[in-house]
């Protein structure tokens, strides 16, 4: 049982690390990217690279996968 807590915590450090939080003086216009069912994460990448070419910065990646949905925030770096 100690283990699947410590599992847990472990996942939510690791997952915990890939989000970026932004500040709230941050007035940049923030997009959602959905990439869900056949869509992979690469897709979403590739949309973000296209609409921000000089880099982006990514706040609420989500993936739930029994439902294949894949979301993330993106906002372009200036």
């Amino acid at each position: 049982m100690k283990l699947h807590f410590a599992l847990i915590a472990l996942m939510m450090l690791t997952l915990s690390a890939c989000a970026t939080n932004t500040s709230k003086n941050d007035t940049r216009t923030w997009t959602r990217l959905a990439c869900s069912g056949f869509l992979q994460w690469k897709d979403c990448w590739d949309k973000a690279h296209e609409m921000c070419p000089s880099g982006f910065d990514i706040a609420n990646q989500e993936e739930i996968r029994g439902h294949q949905k894949r979301e993330v925030d993106i906002a372009c770096k200036q």
